[in-house]
């Protein structure tokens, strides 16, 4: 099964240190969660990025929210340089809004299973196992089926064959996660008073540091795409189930490049940080990226554990 690569102390790519406390964490029933998103063309002509949260779609403003019985939330990047970038994200984005629906009620089944009373812990382990696999499946399914959306649209009209686009997003059931991505788009998630990066850039530039060559080997082609949504050959998705629960408390942040370009980890966790509303830090989020000269269109997902 492929999960999320261990805790590390590297801080480039923002991993956890290796031991972090969890004495403190607030480890109590996880009731809800709530979101608060934003996509902004910033300095662009249009917005090709495209927002998801469960069966919303977001292509340009805020929104906020709770959700009770799970909650799947992406960001969709239109690649730039190429002409309808927005039309592979929409495409994209209605994909895993369809398949939020159905999702939905595998959620409900989930929580049954972790707060039935009468079933044994090992058999209730065992229904919600098999309850994430299958919404790992659905999601592995669900970026096929976007892909072959985009294919499509790219041999029905001359104009969108280059068109394509990332993914990036996070499913919560309860306290089981999975994170999936294609493409640089990310995924991290915060618990005080630390930033990880859960996703893996599909990137030349990562795959060459995991190859161990030098950032000046590749620093023209350092950002380039290695997967995307849109390429026949080159769209294998990242799905992977968390080791480690979520908890009360924790911060799930979904970004496009917009925002993970301009703003680095630690200023990221500094902002997480404040007392101050969920949506107050998405909000901030987007005005740092703006005034660090973002250019590009930023989108910003938070989703708190409650």
């Amino acid at each position: 099964m492929d999960k999320i690569r261990p805790y590390t102390a590297n801080r480039r790519g923002g991993y956890y240190p290796p031991d972090i406390p969890t004495e403190n964490i607030s480890q109590g029933v996880i009731k809800m969660v709530k979101y608060a998103v934003t996509t902004n063309i910033g300095v662009c002509e249009k917005n090709d990025d495209r927002i998801l949260v469960n069966s919303k779609m977001l292509s340009e403003g805020f929104l906020e929210g709770t959700a009770e019985n799970g909650i799947i939330a992406a960001v969709c990047d239109g690649v730039g340089g190429y002409s309808h970038g927005d039309k592979a994200a929409e495409i994209a984005a209605t994909t895993f809004s369809e398949l939020a629906c159905e999702m939905f009620s595998q959620a409900e089944k989930s929580q049954s299973a972790e707060n039935a009373e009468n079933t044994d812990k090992s058999e209730q382990a065992k229904q919600v196992a098999n309850l994430l696999e299958t919404a790992k499946s659905q999601i592995e399914t669900a970026i096929k089926t976007a892909n072959n959306g985009v294919l499509t649209a790219q041999q029905a009209d001359f104009d969108h064959q280059k068109m394509s686009t990332t993914v990036a997003g996070v499913y919560i059931n309860g306290g089981n996660f999975i994170v999936f991505n294609v493409g640089d788009s990310r995924v991290y998630r915060y618990r005080k008073p630390y930033l990880a990066q859960l996703s893996v850039d599909h990137t030349v530039a990562e795959e060459a540091a995991q190859l161990g060559l030098s950032t000046h080997e590749t620093e023209k082609s350092a950002h380039i795409l290695t997967r995307c949504i849109g390429d026949k050959s080159r769209c294998q998705p990242s799905v992977k189930m968390g080791e480690n629960r979520a908890f009360l408390g924790d911060i799930f942040l979904v970004c496009s490049d917009g925002l993970s370009g301009v703003v680095d980890v630690d200023d990221m966790e500094i902002l997480l940080a404040e007392e101050i509303s969920l949506s107050e830090k998405c909000q901030n989020l987007l005005k740092l990226a703006l005034r660090n000269g973002s250019l590009d269109n930023i989108s910003v997902i938070l989703v708190e554990i409650e």
